[in-house]
This record gives C-alpha cells, sequence and structure tokens, in this order.
C-alpha cells in the first residue's frame, strides 16, 4: 500500500538513505561556515532585489506624475513617452540569467526598454490618422478656433457687402404716365 504524500527520494543536500534519512555531509566547523555564508549571500541577494522591486514602483509613480506635469511636452514626441514609460525598467535589479548575448537578452530591462521602443518606432510608421475621425488634439485645436471666431466682432468676421445699386425706373414708364 503506498502512502497518500509522496517520498522524496533527493534533496539538494544529499541523497535519501536506506533507513529513509537524508544523507547529508558531516556538520563540520567548515562546511557550518561555508552554509552560512550562502545563507547571507541568498539573503543579500535577495533584500538586493526587493529593494529593487520598490525602486520600481517609487519610479512608476514618479514616470506618471512625469507624464502629466510635462503632457505639452510628451503628448508632442512619441519618443520622450516612450523612454518616460521604460525609466522605471531601469531601477530593477534582476537575477542573473546566464552569460552571453542570451542573458543579456532575457534581462528584463533589456526586453523591455526594447519592447517599448520597438512598440514607438512602428506607431511612427503606421497608417495616417483619418481626417474625417480626428483625434482629442484635433478637436482641441478647433474648438480653440471656433471660439476665436464667436469672439470677434460681427463686422470683422463677415465681410461688408456691397452698396445696393440704385433703382432707376423705366424710361417707357415714364412715358406712359405723361399720356
Amino acid at each position: 500500500m503506498s502512502s497518500p504524500t509522496p517520498r522524496i527520494e533527493t534533496e539538494a543536500a544529499g541523497v535519501m538513505g536506506a533507513n529513509g534519512d537524508v544523507d547529508r555531509p558531516p556538520l563540520t566547523a567548515t562546511n557550518v561556515a561555508r552554509m552560512a555564508a550562502k545563507n547571507a549571500r541568498m539573503t543579500e541577494e535577495q533584500s538586493r532585489r526587493i529593494n529593487a522591486i520598490e525602486a520600481a514602483l517609487a519610479g512608476t509613480v514618479a514616470q506618471r506624475q512625469l507624464q502629466a506635469s510635462f503632457r505639452d511636452v510628451v503628448e508632442k514626441n512619441a519618443f520622450v513617452d516612450a523612454g518616460l514609460r521604460a525609466l522605471p525598467l531601469l531601477l530593477l535589479k534582476p537575477a542573473s540569467r546566464g552569460s552571453g548575448v542570451e542573458g543579456f537578452l532575457s534581462n528584463p530591462k533589456v526586453a523591455g526598454v526594447g519592447l517599448v521602443a520597438v512598440l514607438a518606432i512602428a506607431n511612427q510608421f503606421r497608417k495616417p490618422r483619418n481626417p474625417f475621425n480626428p483625434g482629442p488634439q484635433d478637436l482641441q485645436q478647433m474648438a480653440a478656433l471656433l471660439q476665436a471666431l464667436q469672439a470677434a466682432p460681427a463686422a470683422q468676421a463677415a465681410p461688408a457687402a456691397p452698396p445696393a445699386p440704385a433703382v432707376q425706373p423705366d424710361v417707357q414708364d415714364q412715358h406712359e404716365d405723361k399720356k
């Protein structure tokens, strides 16, 4: 009959023995010091990454505020907007993912910034806006133009009409009256 929970046959520190215990290397002072140093390094690495995640979160809040405060500059330049969006990624401190090109490309900072840049460039090459479907900036410009036209005096807005020609009575009509 099998037990309800599967038995772990191997463990990182050793191999399961015949009696069910894990065979581990003897606890000598050197092994204890080595394990303590490894745990300290792992704890320090984890703490460093947690601090970087907190900094990235704060960077995200600052990035959104920058976009709101400098909306006029951000709306005019898509690359400034994309750079601000990718800024918090630069604060991350990811774990090492290997060496070489694969390790470089799998880094979330590189992948995220690269993806944002590709999307910003692709946005520049998409087809132009439909003139019959204006965007929000176009609507704001049209509203400002309409307000300016309404504020102008009517005499300046419409050109003056030429004077009407004087009506001359028909010469035959005058002769008929005299008869």
